[in-house]
């Protein structure tokens, strides 16, 4: 395998040492530790909380339970490191985003995550 993409939603479950374990690991087996940061208007989250899709993966839908998540810190995550790359997702799908600027073709998976908030792709990428 050439290079390998995960995503996650940086919140509170996410510990403090998940990004400098994973980095850890992945340069133990000679990767590299590529990380992208997918932003995205709170406006343009709720927008898409609605959308049909999310059902099918039993993804948050409910913009006033995803207000009240966000008041109460549900988001709050590890402090992220500087990402390489940002890329602002709100005139374009995250999946339309990722496709422009991958260097190569690449496998995706879409997974169940809780809610829609900014998200980090991480890759092991191998020259």
């Amino acid at each position: 395998m050439s290079g390998l993409i995960v995503t996650f939603a940086p919140e509170r479950t996410v510990s403090n040492d998940f990004l400098p374990t994973l980095g850890e690991r992945v340069r133990a087996g000679g990767g590299a530790l590529r990380l992208v940061e997918l932003r995205c208007a709170a406006a343009e989250i709720e927008r898409r909380l609605g959308e049909p899709s999310r059902q099918r993966f039993g993804k948050l839908r409910d913009v006033a339970l995803y207000r009240e998540l966000e008041k109460d810190g549900a988001f709050a995550g590890p402090v992220m490191p500087p990402a390489e790359l940002v890329i602002e997702t709100d005139a374009i799908e995250p999946a339309e985003a990722a496709r422009a600027h991958c260097p190569s073709p690449i496998m995706t998976a879409e997974l169940p995550l809780p809610s829609l908030v900014p998200q980090v792709a991480i890759g092991t990428l191998r020259n």
